[in-house]
């Protein structure tokens, strides 16, 4: 059976580090570490992960809810967002 592949993007490297692990300690296939929304949306469109996991705030000029959009165009895949966030305006 082939692993679902699951592409991170966040930009601090301890969590996603530890994300990545977790993950791969679970048997999915870490197709990668990203962390701006351009290099994101480059991955996911050349490797077709089953899945990304997006934190909203990321560095460079544009955010997770940017790169998930263009993903979107493209690809119809499941998309979580993670964020530290907890203030309303961010979950609107």
């Amino acid at each position: 059976m082939e692993k679902t592949k699951i592409l991170i993007v966040e930009d601090d490297m301890i969590i996603a580090s530890n994300i990545s692990l977790q993950l791969s300690n679970l048997g999915y296939e870490v197709t990668g570490i990203e962390t701006k929304a351009e290099t994101a949306v480059h991955h996911a469109l050349e490797v077709k992960p089953d899945m990304i996991l997006m934190d909203i705030n990321l560095k460079g000029q544009s955010n997770g809810i940017d790169a998930a959009h263009a993903i979107r165009k493209y690809l119809d895949i499941p998309l979580i967002y993670l964020t530290a966030n907890v203030d309303d305006s961010t979950f609107q």
